[in-house]
């Protein structure tokens, strides 16, 4: 469910997407990384980015200029935004980092993550997602932004 793909080199494209592995218990979902490396006529499964308990939202990746991958992503269990980061396109991932936790629902609508990230010339990214605070009781667009 709403993939997000980059391209790694020529022909070679890594695409992130949030599975719901049980229809009937979507308290299991993963977030995994595909591969192809015929200009996206044929995909394989790389890994996976991280389980999450109930329905995760999708993930948003980049390549930074030394190769490495950020994919981030929202857990609403966890109340937080984090991401990892791949060295060797996408068959591994590093321990979780949080960008920003904290996240709180007032009302049945809120709602938190859907993030997408950019590098900044700088080589600084910047997530924005969906957020909801004390200060900020509905959800807004809210950003974080660090340096890798």
């Amino acid at each position: 469910i709403m993939p997000n793909t980059i391209q790694l080199s020529e022909n070679k494209f890594l695409m992130t997407c949030r599975q719901i592995n049980n229809p009937k218990t979507p308290l299991e979902s993963t977030i995994d990384a595909y591969i192809s490396t015929d200009r996206c006529e044929t995909w394989n499964y790389a890994g996976k980015i991280t389980e999450i308990k109930t329905n995760s939202y999708p993930p948003a990746v980049v390549k930074l200029d030394d190769g490495r991958l950020y994919c981030i992503y929202g857990d609403r269990d966890a109340e937080k935004v984090c991401g990892r980061y791949s060295s060797d396109e996408g068959k591994t991932w590093s321990e979780e980092f949080v960008i920003r936790d904290g996240y709180k629902s007032f009302d049945d609508w809120a709602d938190m993550g859907y993030p997408r990230l950019v590098k900044r010339p700088d080589g600084k990214l910047v997530a924005m997602y969906y957020w909801a605070s004390e200060q900020n009781p509905q959800h807004h667009i809210a950003t974080s932004i660090w340096k890798p």
